[in-house]
């Protein structure tokens, strides 16, 4: 409890605005543009509405009123490359400004991602043991589970590890990617690709915008062609990052709710996002919104809430009770969104164990199920960033000790 309230107080010195902030923000804020909580908060939504997705059979028998919105889901996949997209961009601006060198920045992106994937892949592996183990608790009887990836030859094991198993499997007439382990992997090897693209950009320098866009347009002719439909390549997939990219060319170019709008921004984010959402509502219900589609969506999203953040930090102060309450309102988004990597990786495979709790204390038919499911399957992924993700994480980490809080509420917040 001592450790909750700890961080929320960190989380309210860190995001929302205080007199000091407010004054502080409205002297620097040229750019009119902020997005540390909207980036937070939307990351967290989206693994969330993933695992949604995949349980969405028990949803639409425990709470059908949320079961069309558990079953659109996936989408959340080109949430993540949006808001992808927009951090790592922002970190290759920030490596080239410190001249910080392409390999800098490529070791900083792999050791975000690869130390915590090969983390997760020895829970998922050790999942149906614990659960064989405790059903042998109650039966009296362990039966060995069956495990698909006990067929895996070395060669599908160094796909695996590296993430590219899929370009692998089609170099060899196989086709069954990572299904074998766990399947959102498939992911976290296109991400591993778009840093790629970002890295070569960067060795680019001053023609690392051409080569973007020659990415670009080499996807576009991808997509209208289908010249390059392999499996586990990028280039399908790749305006899901590069619409997050122009959110951030946009911000860095002052083109924010607050150059259009100046101390309106507010409002009219606000007016933004609600035509947004009612074009969204409407186009879905002419045509089938597909991926390209949603990644837009998402930007526009992420630019009209940049709005909203940055009106609040500048045009806002907040009393401490208006504070307290922000704070006990967004901060469980905020835990969400620190944990949404390790919630995406061990979310499929995780929840059998919740799930197996849950439906020992409720029906399956209950609301509470579902809840319960949900709430414990994030418990443990917390659990699992707390211990594991967080150590891999390319920004200093607040220290703990009280009276070191002032002190770190002042880091500045850096894109992972």
């Amino acid at each position: 409890m001592y450790v909750y309230f700890y961080a929320l107080k960190l989380f309210m010195n860190n995001h929302l605005a205080t007199p000091e902030r407010h004054r502080a923000a409205s002297r620097g804020a040229t750019s009119g543009s902020s997005v540390d909580l909207v980036i937070e908060c939307a990351r967290g939504l989206a693994a969330l509405w993933v695992f949604l997705f995949h349980i969405s059979a028990a949803i639409k028998q425990a709470i059908p009123a949320l079961y069309p919105l558990a079953l659109e889901g996936y989408r959340g996949v080109p949430v993540f490359f949006a808001i992808s997209g927009y951090c790592i961009y922002a970190a290759a601006e920030n490596a080239m400004a410190r001249n910080a060198g392409a390999k800098t920045f490529l070791a900083r992106r792999l050791k975000r991602i690869y130390p915590t994937f090969w983390a997760s892949i020895a829970v998922v592996m050790c999942m149906p043991f614990v659960l064989e183990g405790l059903s042998a608790v109650k039966s009296g009887h362990f039966v060995f589970p069956q495990l698909a990836w006990l067929s895996y030859s070395p060669l599908d094991w160094f796909g695996l590890l590296t993430l590219s198993k899929e370009l692998v499997d089609a170099q060899v007439g196989a086709n069954d990617g990572y299904t074998r382990i766990n399947t959102v992997y498939w992911s976290l090897a296109i991400e591993v690709q778009f840093y790629l693209v970002v890295f070569l950009a960067i060795l680019m320098r001053r023609y690392a915008a051409a080569f973007l866009g020659m990415v670009s347009i080499l996807s576009a002719y991808a997509i209208v062609s289908d010249a390059f439909n392999v499996p586990g390549l990028f280039i399908n997939l790749w305006p899901g990052f590069l619409f997050g990219v122009l959110v951030r060319v946009a911000h860095t170019k002052g083109m924010t709710p607050f150059s259009f709008f100046g101390r309106y921004q507010f409002a009219a984010s606000i007016l933004l996002l609600g035509a947004l959402a009612l074009a969204t509502a409407i186009l879905a219900q002419l045509m089938d919104l597909g991926f390209i589609a949603s990644a837009v969506i998402a930007s526009i999203a992420i630019w009209c809430l940049g709005g909203l953040e940055h009106a609040v930090l500048t045009q806002f102060t907040l009393s401490k009770k208006g504070l307290k309450v922000c704070g006990m309102l967004l901060f469980p988004a905020v835990l969400l969104g620190q944990s949404s990597y390790s919630l995406y990786l061990l979310h499929g495979k995780v929840y059998q164990l919740p799930e197996m709790i849950a439906r020992n204390l409720f029906p399956t038919t209950s609301p509470l199920y579902v809840i319960a499911t949900v709430l414990l399957t994030c418990a443990i992924c917390y659990g699992f960033y707390f211990f594991i993700e967080r150590r891999f994480h390319n920004r200093r980490l607040p220290d703990p000790r009280p009276e070191a809080i002032p002190a770190a509420a002042t880091l500045a917040q850096t894109a992972r």
